[in-house]
């Protein structure tokens, strides 16, 4: 992609450099649909990487002064910047993208159908559900702080009217009780463990399930899980018939 190329090129204007993890989300195939979950977390991650670099950079230009305070190749700096930001906005695409050609998406994706989030509510929780195991950049804002949501919410392109929104009672995902302390807070917005699990598309205890009875991402959580079943009982029933096939054969020749 030209645009890593140039961002390549001007390494030495910012102590931030694209890893090859971020390089790779952002380069591969958008026609192809994520494989799993974690590809599609992955993704979510690099777009977290992103958004952070180029909001670091434009609040916290600390590259653009030499030792003296004096500025330095200033409008190179703002072309960074702004290549920064384009890229976010396409792994921003990529992401919708990809997990709308998933002929099975991932929980996150069928909860947002279930309750009806926007694209930009989609990827705040996916956002929210990455910083709720940890996610962190070493010396980077604190995303468990009072800004935390808003932060997030910046990252996606959120108007403040969107972001109270997104924590309305009235909201599928807040009548969950998906986060630890409700909507008393709007900043600090941290998921219970079971939903994270569950929003990864992990195996529950049965603890973890009965906490989830009666919610909307129980509903959607039980039918993937008959969806599974039923996909490894067709497998196996293949099996078997291919198994009777050739037995039928050895027995013919």
């Amino acid at each position: 992609m030209e645009l890593i190329k140039e961002l390549s090129e001007q390494s030495e204007l910012t102590k931030y450099k694209l890893s090859d993890f971020v390089k790779e989300n952002l380069t591969k195939d958008e026609t192809k649909p994520f494989t799993d979950s974690k590809e599609f977390f992955d993704a979510v991650t690099s777009f977290l990487v992103l958004s952070f670099i180029s909001f670091e950079e434009i609040n916290f230009p600390v590259t653009l002064f030499e030792k003296n305070s004096q500025p330095k190749n200033f409008p190179a700096h703002v072309q960074w910047i702004e290549h920064t930001r384009k890229l976010k906005e396409k792994m921003k695409e990529i992401i919708f993208k990809k997990v709308e050609l998933m002929p099975n998406k991932p929980i996150v994706a069928r909860y947002k159908d279930k309750i009806k989030l926007t694209d930009k509510e989609f990827l705040l929780l996916s956002c929210l559900v990455l910083s709720s195991i940890g996610f962190s950049i070493p010396n980077a804002m604190r995303f468990y702080s009072l800004e935390g949501l808003s932060t997030m919410g910046l990252f996606g392109d959120m108007t403040p009217f969107e972001l109270i929104n997104f924590v309305s009672p009235t909201r599928g995902h807040m009548k969950d009780r998906m986060f630890k302390n409700g909507i008393e807070s709007y900043g600090y917005m941290r998921m219970e463990p079971q939903f994270v699990a569950a929003l990864f598309d992990q195996d529950l205890s049965e603890e973890q399930m009965l906490s989830l009875q009666g919610t909307n991402l129980g509903a959607v959580f039980e039918e993937r899980k008959k969806e599974k079943e039923d996909e490894k009982k067709n497998g196996e029933e293949k099996i078997e018939l291919a198994k009777n096939e050739l037995e039928k054969i050895d027995q013919e020749k």
